[in-house]
């Protein structure tokens, strides 16, 4: 991890911060549509893609309610990079 860059791109969070409203960093680079940090927190481990915000949603369902269609992108590819195959 380097903290020094999400510090840069994603002002006050750190890859496996959580905030009071339980959104991890991950969520929060989903909600504000951004996919670089997105490529680069899925590839540190427990950085919490599987981890339900507050009101029950993952980061991959944020990104559905807000079609943040290049993010999605982003979880698309690494699930295909890392298991050869497609959903």
């Amino acid at each position: 991890d380097n903290p020094e860059i999400f510090r840069i791109l994603l002002p006050g969070f750190l890859p496996k911060m959580i905030d009071k409203e339980g959104r991890t960093t991950l969520m929060i680079a989903c909600l504000y549509s951004r996919p670089e940090i997105v490529r680069m927190l899925l590839d540190v481990e427990a950085c919490g893609s599987s981890i339900c915000d507050n009101e029950g949603r993952t980061p991959v369902m944020v990104c559905l309610e807000l079609n943040r269609v290049d993010v999605l992108k982003v979880f698309m590819d690494k699930h295909h990079t890392q298991n050869k195959k497609p959903f």
